[in-house]
């Protein structure tokens, strides 16, 4: 099998959380890469292994997180002689996240603000925030309750890049995150705020904007029902329902049934 299959199957397995075995395709892809001399596929696996590592997919100490940084700027360097745009932004968007929990945000300021200059030059939206997704729903999957604070300090320093569409993206996990922690109120201000800057970039600059609207308005029901607050929460899932296109969406569309479903309950056995 090629290193290129392997990448492939390395960085979707990461954003499936099977991290067992996507370190072994990556690592398996960077053999092959070295021994057949394709230094484009060594970079890609370097920086999805490196990523891991930093990030904390295997629980590391400080001297594996230390690891993870050397490989990720690796791998970023030889994207960089490649002129691999996409993969410098998704290492700079790694090394971002681990030098923010080292304490050094100025350094993860400079990574994103990279990352997001890679993303302008190559006009990928859609790829860079599902990266950004990915790396914050690693977090949550990781460690809920350090994510909360992590996440409002990662979110400051994406609204000082003046990303919109990323800041709404990690605004929604700090949401799930504070209410994954029974903070509810906060929860639903959090969503609340990021709907509220949702409409900023247009549908035009983000293909998701009808999905990630309907994605939003579902966490946002469900924190109105954890809070006991059935007929706000039942608008939301309503209006989530209404979108334009909704049932193109599946996952999000059966989280609004259900969720609709869910809180007209009390009023049936009324």
């Amino acid at each position: 099998m090629a290193p290129a299959l392997h990448n492939c199957l390395g960085y979707t397995l990461t954003h499936r959380a099977r991290f067992p075995d996507a370190c072994r395709h990556l690592r398996t892809a960077l053999d092959l890469s070295r021994e057949r001399g394709e230094r484009h596929e060594e970079g890609r696996a370097l920086v999805g292994l490196g990523a891991m590592t930093g990030l904390g997919a295997a629980g590391p100490d400080a001297d594996e997180v230390e690891e993870g940084v050397s490989v990720l700027v690796a791998g970023r360097e030889l994207a960089e002689g490649y002129d691999d745009h996409w993969l410098v932004a998704m290492a700079s968007f790694a090394l971002g996240f681990v030098r923010h929990r080292q304490g050094r945000d100025e350094e993860a300021l400079a990574c994103f603000r990279d990352a997001h200059t890679r993303g302008r030059a190559i006009g990928r939206p859609r790829a860079l925030s599902r990266a950004l997704t990915s790396n914050l729903d690693l977090h949550l999957y990781l460690d809920p309750s350090a994510a909360r604070v992590l996440f409002r300090r990662v979110a400051d320093l994406i609204r000082r890049t003046g990303d919109v569409l990323l800041h709404t993206l990690t605004l929604a996990r700090l949401g799930t995150a504070e209410h994954k922690a029974g903070n509810l109120d906060a929860a639903a201000e959090v969503f609340r705020r990021a709907l509220a800057q949702h409409g900023t970039p247009g549908p035009l600059d983000d293909p998701d904007h009808d999905r990630r609207e309907m994605d939003l308005r579902c966490r946002l029901g469900r924190t109105y029902r954890a809070a006991g607050r059935p007929a706000e929460a039942r608008e939301q899932f309503r209006v989530a329902l209404a979108v334009p296109g909704a049932d193109r969406y599946p996952k999000e569309h059966k989280q609004a049934v259900e969720g609709l479903a869910a809180t007209e309950v009390p009023s049936r056995a009324g």
